[in-house]
């Protein structure tokens, strides 16, 4: 029980390790850095005293519970003194980006992630949740990708294989609702939302003349829809379309 363990531990000097597994269910529920301090300041210890593998526990088992932005905020703050004490440590820059990830900064989780995959190429987590990060911003094609070299580092890594599949599944379904409905005569309304969907995965594909298409499509349903000329701008700037692309770009306006 919690009590004996507690009793042992007035016994003998307790590793970090330990105290981490008797305070655990405790440290879960704190709500920012000075909270977990509190817990640790009981053994004359702060949080600057845990190493990787130790802040990376109360990391994860915060993340199960509501995000919490100052708490995550700390954990940066954390991972970065870490960072420049021991600069070639990936683990320490594997798990910037993911509470980067969890606070929506995708931009500085993916550069967090690409310098722990250049310490370490064969980190299949990370090449995973870089992954996740491109969907979340729509990139699929680099999405794909990533999950691919994860499943190649680890063929057994059920979290790139789930996220992959739901990709491919996603793709699949989008590609069949546009199917059936260009095969009726009837153009409706809320079908502009799917063909512009499917127009930013063409594109993030490099299928850009399949995605022009199915922008055209979605203005064709919902003529002042602004959404679908900004992303029709960039894919006709990516053909080399500068005037089109512009005038796309500028309809907006």
């Amino acid at each position: 029980t919690p009590e004996m363990y507690r009793k042992i531990l007035n016994l003998v000097v307790p590793s970090i390790d330990d105290i981490l597994a008797l305070e655990y269910p405790y440290l879960k529920d704190c709500k920012s850095i000075n909270d977990v301090n509190d817990i640790l300041k009981k053994y004359s210890l702060n949080y600057n005293d845990l190493n990787v593998k130790q802040v990376k526990l109360i990391n994860d088992s915060l993340i199960l519970y509501p995000k919490n932005n100052e708490l995550l905020m700390g954990l940066v703050e954390i991972y970065e003194k870490l960072i420049i004490n021991k600069p070639d440590f990936a683990e320490a820059y594997a798990n910037l980006g993911n509470s980067f990830k969890e606070l929506s900064m995708y931009d500085e989780s993916i550069a967090a992630y690409n310098t722990a995959i250049i310490l370490s190429p064969n980190l299949e987590e990370v090449f995973s949740n870089r992954g996740t990060v491109f969907y979340y911003l729509k990139k699929h094609k680099e999405a794909l990708e990533n999950f691919d070299k994860a499943i190649a580092i680890n063929p057994d890594y059920f979290e790139a294989i789930a996220h992959r599949e739901n990709l491919l599944e996603e793709i699949k379904q989008c590609n069949k609702v546009i199917s059936t409905n260009e095969d009726s005569n009837e153009l409706k309304q809320n079908f502009s939302s799917t063909y512009l969907d499917r127009g930013n995965i063409l594109k993030d594909l490099k299928r850009l003349d399949d995605a022009l298409i199915s922008y055209d499509l979605a203005i064709k349903i919902k003529p002042h829809y602004a959404e679908a000329y900004y992303n029709k701008s960039l894919c006709l700037l990516l053909t080399g379309n500068l005037i089109m692309g512009w005038e796309s770009y500028e309809w907006r306006w």
